[in-house]
Protein backbone atom coordinates (compact mmCIF):
# COMPACT_ATOMS: atom_id res chain seq x y z
CA UNK A 1 0.00 0.00 0.00
CA UNK A 2 1.13 3.56 -0.54
CA UNK A 3 -0.01 6.83 1.95
CA UNK A 4 1.18 9.17 -1.18
CA UNK A 5 -1.30 11.95 -1.13
CA UNK A 6 -3.17 10.91 1.66
CA UNK A 7 -1.15 11.69 4.87
CA UNK A 8 -0.85 13.18 7.17
CA UNK A 9 -4.28 12.39 7.68
CA UNK A 10 -5.72 15.48 9.52
CA UNK A 11 -5.42 17.11 6.33
CA UNK A 12 -7.67 14.94 4.52
CA UNK A 13 -9.75 14.77 7.58
CA UNK A 14 -10.64 18.39 7.95
CA UNK A 15 -11.97 19.27 4.83
CA UNK A 16 -13.76 15.73 5.49
CA UNK A 17 -15.32 16.57 8.63
CA UNK A 18 -16.43 20.32 7.07
CA UNK A 19 -18.08 18.16 4.31
CA UNK A 20 -20.17 15.98 6.89
CA UNK A 21 -21.49 18.90 8.83
CA UNK A 22 -21.86 21.45 5.72
CA UNK A 23 -22.61 19.12 2.60
CA UNK A 24 -20.31 17.83 -0.41
CA UNK A 25 -19.68 21.89 -1.46
CA UNK A 26 -17.03 24.42 -1.60
CA UNK A 27 -18.92 26.03 1.20
CA UNK A 28 -17.84 23.29 3.57
CA UNK A 29 -14.26 24.29 2.49
CA UNK A 30 -14.75 28.01 2.81
CA UNK A 31 -16.38 27.43 6.11
CA UNK A 32 -13.50 25.32 7.20
CA UNK A 33 -10.55 27.67 6.08
CA UNK A 34 -11.97 31.23 6.98
CA UNK A 35 -13.27 30.07 10.22
CA UNK A 36 -9.39 28.23 11.08
CA UNK A 37 -8.41 32.01 9.93
CA UNK A 38 -10.54 34.26 12.26
CA UNK A 39 -10.05 30.91 15.21
CA UNK A 40 -6.06 32.25 14.59
CA UNK A 41 -6.44 36.08 14.69
CA UNK A 42 -9.14 35.46 17.69
CA UNK A 43 -5.89 33.14 19.28
CA UNK A 44 -2.97 36.39 18.27
CA UNK A 45 -5.26 38.66 19.82
CA UNK A 46 -5.24 37.43 23.35
CA UNK A 47 -2.00 36.14 22.81
CA UNK A 48 -0.60 39.36 22.26
CA UNK A 49 -2.66 41.19 24.52
CA UNK A 50 -2.03 39.05 27.28
CA UNK A 51 1.40 39.62 26.49
CA UNK A 52 1.28 43.66 26.12
CA UNK A 53 -1.48 44.17 28.21
CA UNK A 54 -3.27 46.23 25.50
CA UNK A 55 -5.97 44.94 23.39
CA UNK A 56 -5.27 46.98 20.77
CA UNK A 57 -1.49 45.58 20.23
CA UNK A 58 -3.03 42.48 20.60
CA UNK A 59 -5.68 43.38 17.47
CA UNK A 60 -2.69 44.65 15.42
CA UNK A 61 -0.70 41.61 16.18
CA UNK A 62 -3.71 39.75 14.82
CA UNK A 63 -4.22 41.84 12.03
CA UNK A 64 -0.55 41.05 11.02
CA UNK A 65 -0.67 37.69 11.72
CA UNK A 66 -3.66 36.26 9.09
CA UNK A 67 -2.83 39.39 6.44
CA UNK A 68 -0.68 36.39 4.82
CA UNK A 69 -3.50 34.16 5.30
CA UNK A 70 -4.99 35.25 1.90
CA UNK A 71 -4.46 32.33 0.18
CA UNK A 72 -6.88 30.15 2.63
CA UNK A 73 -5.58 26.59 1.83
CA UNK A 74 -3.08 27.58 3.86
CA UNK A 75 -5.31 28.16 6.79
CA UNK A 76 -3.25 25.40 8.89
CA UNK A 77 -0.41 27.68 10.07
CA UNK A 78 -2.22 30.40 11.14
CA UNK A 79 -4.03 28.24 13.23
CA UNK A 80 -1.27 26.28 14.44
CA UNK A 81 1.10 28.72 15.31
CA UNK A 82 -0.99 31.62 17.06
CA UNK A 83 -2.45 28.16 19.21
CA UNK A 84 1.17 27.08 19.92
CA UNK A 85 2.07 30.93 21.10
CA UNK A 86 -0.83 31.09 23.11
CA UNK A 87 -0.42 28.04 24.82
CA UNK A 88 3.14 28.40 25.11
CA UNK A 89 2.48 31.80 26.80
CA UNK A 90 0.23 29.73 29.22
CA UNK A 91 3.22 27.74 30.33
CA UNK A 92 5.32 31.11 30.78
CA UNK A 93 2.36 32.24 33.29
CA UNK A 94 2.51 29.22 34.99
CA UNK A 95 4.82 26.77 34.15
CA UNK A 96 4.04 23.29 35.24
CA UNK A 97 3.66 19.62 33.30
CA UNK A 98 -0.31 20.24 33.85
CA UNK A 99 0.30 23.27 30.99
CA UNK A 100 2.31 21.90 28.76
CA UNK A 101 -0.42 18.81 28.31
CA UNK A 102 -2.11 20.85 25.45
CA UNK A 103 1.27 21.80 24.12
CA UNK A 104 1.94 18.39 23.48
CA UNK A 105 -1.39 18.08 22.33
CA UNK A 106 -1.27 21.01 19.60
CA UNK A 107 2.02 19.57 18.75
CA UNK A 108 0.63 16.49 18.18
CA UNK A 109 -2.47 17.83 15.77
CA UNK A 110 0.22 20.09 14.00
CA UNK A 111 2.23 16.94 13.33
CA UNK A 112 -1.11 15.37 11.33
CA UNK A 113 -1.89 18.61 9.69
CA UNK A 114 1.88 19.03 8.53
CA UNK A 115 5.31 17.37 10.12
CA UNK A 116 6.94 20.59 8.82
CA UNK A 117 5.05 22.86 11.17
CA UNK A 118 5.44 19.98 13.94
CA UNK A 119 9.14 20.35 13.20
CA UNK A 120 8.97 24.53 13.18
CA UNK A 121 6.57 24.30 16.33
CA UNK A 122 8.54 21.76 18.29
CA UNK A 123 12.05 24.07 17.89
CA UNK A 124 9.74 27.18 19.11
CA UNK A 125 8.76 25.22 21.94
CA UNK A 126 12.01 24.35 23.04
CA UNK A 127 13.46 27.64 22.82
CA UNK A 128 10.69 28.73 25.07
CA UNK A 129 10.87 26.48 27.59
CA UNK A 130 14.63 26.78 27.34
CA UNK A 131 14.29 30.84 27.97
CA UNK A 132 11.77 30.38 30.37
CA UNK A 133 13.66 28.22 32.60
CA UNK A 134 17.52 29.52 31.81
CA UNK A 135 18.56 29.68 35.26
CA UNK A 136 17.35 26.08 35.68
CA UNK A 137 18.61 23.93 32.45
CA UNK A 138 17.87 20.51 34.08
CA UNK A 139 14.48 21.71 34.78
CA UNK A 140 14.10 22.65 31.18
CA UNK A 141 15.79 19.77 30.06
CA UNK A 142 13.09 17.70 32.07
CA UNK A 143 10.12 19.71 30.63
CA UNK A 144 11.53 19.45 26.92
CA UNK A 145 11.59 15.50 27.16
CA UNK A 146 8.13 15.44 28.71
CA UNK A 147 6.50 17.64 26.47
CA UNK A 148 8.01 15.56 23.33
CA UNK A 149 7.54 12.01 25.17
CA UNK A 150 3.68 12.96 25.61
CA UNK A 151 3.57 14.20 22.00
CA UNK A 152 5.42 10.59 20.90
CA UNK A 153 3.02 8.78 22.64
CA UNK A 154 -0.07 10.63 21.40
CA UNK A 155 1.19 10.03 17.74
CA UNK A 156 1.84 6.02 18.14
CA UNK A 157 -1.43 4.68 17.03
CA UNK A 158 -0.39 6.80 13.90
CA UNK A 159 2.95 5.52 13.63
CA UNK A 160 1.92 1.97 14.47
CA UNK A 161 -1.19 2.45 11.44
CA UNK A 162 2.24 3.64 8.67
CA UNK A 163 4.33 0.96 10.26
CA UNK A 164 1.39 -1.66 9.54
CA UNK A 165 0.41 -0.16 6.14
CA UNK A 166 3.39 0.61 4.26
CA UNK A 167 6.61 0.55 6.86
CA UNK A 168 8.25 3.84 8.61
CA UNK A 169 11.39 3.36 6.00
CA UNK A 170 9.10 3.03 3.01
CA UNK A 171 6.73 6.49 4.47
CA UNK A 172 10.18 8.25 5.36
CA UNK A 173 11.83 7.20 1.82
CA UNK A 174 8.38 8.78 0.05
CA UNK A 175 8.42 12.18 1.88
CA UNK A 176 12.01 12.73 1.57
CA UNK A 177 11.24 12.12 -2.01
CA UNK A 178 8.08 14.33 -1.70
CA UNK A 179 10.59 17.00 -0.52
CA UNK A 180 12.78 17.43 -3.50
Amino acid sequence: GSLQGAWPPLTYLASAGAQKIFGRSLLAEAVLTTGAVAVAAGLTMAAGANLTGVAALGAAAALISVAPSVKLYGYARPLLFSLLLLLVFRYADRPSVRRLVPVSVALSLAFLLRHDYAAYLGIAVVAGIGALHRYEPALAVKRVLWCAGLSILLLLPTVLIVHNLVGIGAYLETARTVMR
